[in-house]
């Protein structure tokens, strides 16, 4: 749903919307604070390598991110 859509829905929907959005983001925090205690006990060289894979991952997706960065 877009942000357009949500500022001229009825506000059962814009509740229901804030609330799924809400939700998202609490389980992604969540996600974060797991992942964050794994990489802080990990070896150097586990960190390394995954800074490497996250680097070419992004690097391979420019084009989708500055094309969603635009809009």
């Amino acid at each position: 749903m877009s942000t357009q859509n949500i500022t001229h829905a009825p506000d059962a929907t814009r509740d229901t919307a804030a609330s799924d959005i809400a939700q998202l983001v609490e389980s992604m925090g969540k996600r974060a604070k797991a992942a964050a205690r794994k990489l802080a006990a990990a070896a150097p060289a586990v960190k390394i390598d995954a800074l490497l894979r996250l680097a070419g991952l992004l690097e391979s997706r420019e084009a989708d991110i500055l094309a969603a960065n635009a809009r």
